[in-house]
């Protein structure tokens, strides 16, 4: 709008609701982590999340397993891998982790955008933990639809309050639907043919419209 654009519309990368979600507070157990470690953020956080935030948690829940998820994991977070993490690096199905772990974590310290890893866990319904960076864009609330936190301290702190806490465990497991509405299928499509009706709307876009018509 600055720069004198009015015709302005947003498609929302889409997610929709799995249709096998979680398996449940009670048959749930672990955190999982998913980002393609191409991405430095990820490694970032996985990092963070395993040589900070862990310890904290562990010295007050010392079962608590981290799957670590993603592509192209390099020797940084290979090295990681002990007998309360794994790093199994690509895995073509990742469903089975995200309806077996209790919680979903991204501590995300930088980076832009809708972080995808969100949208994904939000559609298998698993509560999730992160940053306000990771939480940028779905319009999370802390306490409401997930913990969002900053902090090692406090990251660890809502793992472990979310970890034990069944009563918030399944409002914010029951909130996911409604926090994803806005991105799925269907409301992308209906955002996208909105967008389009906006630039055939412009004055002197009448050449742009004809070739529209001529390929529908």
């Amino acid at each position: 709008r600055a720069a004198g654009i009015d015709v302005i519309g947003v498609v929302p990368t889409i997610h929709n609701m799995e249709t096998i979600r979680t398996n449940g507070y009670s048959a749930t157990a672990g955190l999982v982590f998913i980002g393609g470690f191409n991405h430095t953020p990820n490694v970032d956080a996985a990092r963070w999340l395993a040589e900070e935030i862990m310890p904290l948690v562990w010295r007050q829940i010392p079962d608590i397993h981290v799957t670590l998820l993603g592509s192209n994991p390099p020797e940084s977070i290979r090295s990681l891998a002990c007998k309360r993490i794994s790093v199994p690096g690509f895995i073509e199905d990742v469903s089975p982790y995200f309806r077996s772990a209790r919680l979903f974590v991204a501590p995300l310290r930088y980076g832009a955008g809708i972080n995808g890893k969100i949208g994904q866990a939000l559609g298998f319904a698993v509560p999730i933990v992160t940053t306000p960076v990771g939480a940028k864009g779905f319009g999370l609330s802390h306490l409401e639809t997930a913990m969002v936190v900053e902090g090692a301290a406090d990251f660890a702190d809502a793992v472990v309050t979310l970890y034990r806490d069944r009563t918030l465990w399944d409002k914010l497991s029951a909130k996911s639907e409604e926090r994803l509405a806005p991105f799925n299928s269907a409301e992308a499509v209906r955002k996208a043919l909105k967008l389009l009706d906006l630039v055939l709307s412009v004055p002197g876009r009448s050449e742009f419209a004809a070739l529209v018509a001529s390929s529908s």
